[in-house]
């Protein structure tokens, strides 16, 4: 047998058959660029970000120093060096840059103060007082039901404010999973103060970031809607893709449990439940594939039967996929390294990451040129694809989700191409 080192698909095709597997062309520079009502749009999304974050590091500062740590001092730290990068990418015109790193900065911020209110409230009044803090926490669901009952009455006319509708439903049903895991720490019963703190703390964490990313689902309708030219969406279309997309995330859990894990609970002389329930406690990547895919029949008996439940279906598979092939990819394909904490360090295969991430971003550029030869005008995918070439010049963990938002990218703006009516192949 001979074995020969390939760096995507097209190398392979050639090998074997001895022929050229067809390409799309590669987008135009003007093409691959957000039109500037996007631009103005994520700009203000982008500082609404920022304003979030300021307020809670207003609020983390306005603690007592017994009531943080080390590790809430960290996560700050971290908030405050998105924050820095927001201001900067803000001032040079980078908006997809700024973007991301103000909801980095909202994120990690709000964790931060989080966490600091509920050592502040148990140190107080004990683990009562902890708990009951978190009343006001679960106003954050009365939010989500308002902004799901918001994207309702959404009727996207253009094939961008159809993926724009569906991503947003998808983020949406993450943050539905977060709330899902918050009360999961809610319920249960620690035999000690400690363990019980740190269960309150999470949950209270949980609901931080759901807000945050319910937040962020309402800023991708925003972003995406008004653009491109009416089309008539084949609604039949739009359910059976939509379960292409839940079957292969289904598929790449499956692959994840009986590859990854199972060599883990070998290693470890443990079963492969056993494995399972460590990596959902430890690792929160994991912990949100799983939510996310768990989550789905809840939102769809809240929406009921219609469009609204196919464009959410779409979208909680297209992020469900997102995540759950970033496992693969991270873990498997790439053998990612860690620390204690859980922490990215490095990467063992560098090489496949380098191929990756120049065959995605090929990819998401002919993707979305062939999206606008379609007659859509792919916003969100462009959005991906100018945050990926920001974020892959930076750290390691940096480049892993630079790879996924290329994926994300490629994705959308063929899905836009494809309901547009576009061959994608020769």
């Amino acid at each position: 047998m001979k074995v020969i080192e390939v760096a995507d698909i097209y190398e392979v095709y050639k090998n074997l058959t001895g022929k050229a597997l067809p390409k799309l062309p590669g987008a135009t520079a003007s093409a691959a660029e957000l039109p500037s009502g996007a631009f103005t749009k994520i700009k203000s999304a982008s500082k609404r970000l920022y304003a979030q974050y300021l307020d809670y590091r207003s609020r983390y500062e306005g603690l007592a120093a017994e009531n943080k740590s080390s590790a809430t001092d960290q996560l700050m730290s971290t908030a405050n060096d998105s924050a820095g990068k927001a201001q900067k990418s803000l001032q040079e015109g980078v908006i997809s840059g700024a973007y991301d790193e103000a909801s980095g900065a909202a994120l990690y911020a709000g964790i931060s103060y989080q966490i600091g209110r509920t050592i502040e409230k148990y140190r107080a009044g004990g683990i009562a007082a902890a708990r009951q803090s978190l009343n006001s926490d679960l106003a954050v669901k009365v939010k989500m039901d308002g902004i799901l009952d918001d994207f309702k009455t959404q009727n996207p006319k253009t094939l961008s404010e159809l993926l724009a509708i569906s991503e947003a439903y998808g983020n949406l049903s993450v943050a539905y999973g977060l709330t899902d895991l918050a009360d999961q720490k809610i319920g249960e019963n620690p035999s000690d103060d400690t363990a019980a703190l740190t269960a309150v703390a999470e949950a209270a964490s949980y609901y931080s970031l759901a807000g945050t990313v319910a937040d962020m689902a309402k800023n991708t309708v925003e972003i995406g809607w008004g653009f491109g030219k009416e089309k008539k969406i084949d609604k039949k279309k739009v359910a059976r893709v939509a379960q292409i997309f839940r079957k292969a995330a289904e598929a790449n859990i499956d692959y994840f449990d009986n590859v990854v894990l199972n060599g883990k609970a070998e290693a470890a002389g443990v079963s492969l439940d056993v494995a399972r329930a460590s990596m959902e406690e430890n690792n929160f990547e994991y912990r949100n594939a799983v939510s996310s895919l768990d989550i789905l029949p809840f939102l769809k008996k809240k929406l009921g039967k219609g469009s609204a439940q196919d464009y959410a279906v779409l979208g909680n598979s297209l992020v469900s996929y997102q995540i759950t092939s970033g496992l693969v990819a991270k873990y498997y394909s790439l053998g990612a390294r860690e620390d204690g904490d859980g922490n990215l360090t490095g990467i063992t295969h560098e090489k496949a990451m380098t191929a990756m991430l120049n065959s995605a971003k090929d990819q998401a550029e002919s993707s979305i040129g062939a999206a606008r030869k379609a007659g859509a005008e792919p916003v969100v995918p462009v959005f991906y694809l100018e945050g990926a070439n920001i974020s892959r010049e930076g750290t390691v963990s940096d480049k892993v989700s630079s790879l996924y938002d290329f994926w994300m990218a490629s994705t959308e703006a063929r899905l836009m191409a494809m309901f547009g009516g576009a061959q994608l192949q020769k």
